[in-house]
């Protein structure tokens, strides 16, 4: 009987940590070639050539750390998709391919898009320095 407790107890933590996504910064996108991850972070720039795929980058120019194709269903407004992409940290999951040395993750769903509001800076009164809110 024990031993079936523990072969269930081990099936149990196996699942979850497939099922699980890791959750990296745009930098070690690199490391996880194949795999199956979030990458969070800011786009630092946006190609959007209207053909139905826009590129985010993430990282320093010329040598990105990231980038992610999405692919905009027809349903989607991409103005309103390019503004949120701008004005949004990201988190961008799906397996990571490598495209001409670039880490690269095809985002064929917008469910493998998570936008999350960056904090605003402000002024307060009688202050000349920016503080984030």
């Amino acid at each position: 009987m024990q031993n079936s407790n523990l072969l269930f107890v081990l099936l149990f933590i196996l699942s979850f940590q497939l099922f699980s996504q890791k959750k990296i910064e745009p930098v070690f996108a690199i490391s996880h070639v194949g795999d199956t991850v979030t990458v969070a972070g800011s786009a630092n720039k946006i190609i959007d050539p209207g053909n139905g795929a826009i590129t985010v980058f993430m990282g320093k120019e010329p040598f990105w750390n990231f980038c992610a194709v999405i692919l905009v269903p027809d349903t989607v407004d991409v103005n309103y998709l390019n503004d949120s992409l701008c004005d949004h940290s990201l988190e961008i999951t799906g397996v990571i391919e490598e495209y001409k040395g670039t880490p690269t993750i095809i985002v064929r769903s917008m469910e493998q898009l998570k936008f999350i509001p960056m904090p605003k800076l402000f002024v307060p009164p009688f202050s000349s320095e920016p503080r984030l809110r």
